[in-house]
């Protein structure tokens, strides 16, 4: 019965707190884009930056957005906790089968704490946030019919229209 109670509750928590992160986020978002737009700064830089997202798109994108898909959508990203929990468990009642049998109950239970907080762990940010700012990339690509397409050279990506891919890539079979 507590125990259900408990599992309710922290439930509960993570609801609001994903809501209230959501909220958070887009606030955040409002703001880099106010201040982006308030900036009145000259450019004089001497050589250009040329970022790993090319867009051929009407579409706009966030400097942070733009920033997050520059570390490439398959680049290891910072993995959350969450995944690692069980492995935790498996390996650290491993190591503790190997202690004394006296010290194995109190191990079991500092594991226990600590397990908790990775389970419960709000602190990852930055994880957070390349997450959060992924998923708006992909509702943008999906709400607008776009796909990300990897450029002939290097490391570059382009967006680029499905439809206006289909037919580069059909000619591109037919040439070839």
């Amino acid at each position: 019965m507590q125990w259900c109670l408990l599992t309710a509750t922290n439930s509960h928590l993570d609801k609001m707190m994903a809501s209230i992160y959501q909220k958070l986020n887009k606030k955040l978002d409002a703001l880099q884009e106010h201040k982006s737009h308030s900036k009145n700064t000259k450019e004089t830089t001497k050589y250009t930056v040329h970022t790993r997202l090319q867009n051929v798109t009407p579409m706009k994108l966030s400097c942070e957005q733009i920033s997050t898909s520059n570390f490439g959508f398959d680049c290891a990203i910072e993995k959350d906790p969450k995944q690692f929990i069980n492995t935790f468990i498996i390996d650290t009642e491993s190591a503790i089968r190997h202690l004394d049998i006296k010290i194995q109950n109190t191990c079991r239970y500092l594991a226990t704490k600590k397990n908790q907080v990775i389970e419960t762990s709000t602190y990852n940010t930055l994880y957070k946030r390349h997450q959060y700012n992924l998923k708006q990339i992909k509702i943008l690509l999906e709400r607008n019919n776009l796909i990300i397409a990897k450029a002939d050279r290097g490391r570059t990506m382009v967006i680029i229209h499905k439809d206006t891919f289909k037919q580069k890539f059909d000619i591109f079979v037919q040439d070839n």
